[in-house]
């Protein structure tokens, strides 16, 4: 029996091009039907780069909050110590004028 090509489904861009994925999916010389176009996978490593920087902001604006907090804690324990340091003094200098009384 002769191959019969049924050219119903074929649309004018289809033929002209040298080797369309139908085609070649007709005729089996593609592996994989459900392979990937060069759009779909630029688009794919697009989608990839923007999460990856989303991940990165995200990331550093969690760094930034925390070395914030960091500095706040230090700052309060600077300032209680200072306060601790102030009242240490006051108290010295009551006790040297009870003693010079």
């Amino acid at each position: 029996m002769l191959y019969v090509t049924d050219w119903s489904t074929y649309t004018p861009t289809m033929l002209r091009t040298k080797k369309h994925k139908l085609l070649r999916e007709k005729k089996g010389d593609t592996t994989n039907k459900n392979a990937l176009t060069s759009s779909k996978v630029l688009n794919e490593i697009t989608n990839s780069k923007i999460e990856l920087n989303k991940l990165k902001k995200d990331l550093l604006t969690q760094e930034i909050r925390e070395k914030a907090e960091l500095n706040k804690e230090i700052l309060d324990t600077h300032k209680l110590k200072k306060e601790n340091l102030r009242l240490q003094n006051e108290l010295l200098s009551l006790q040297i004028k009870k003693l010079k009384e």
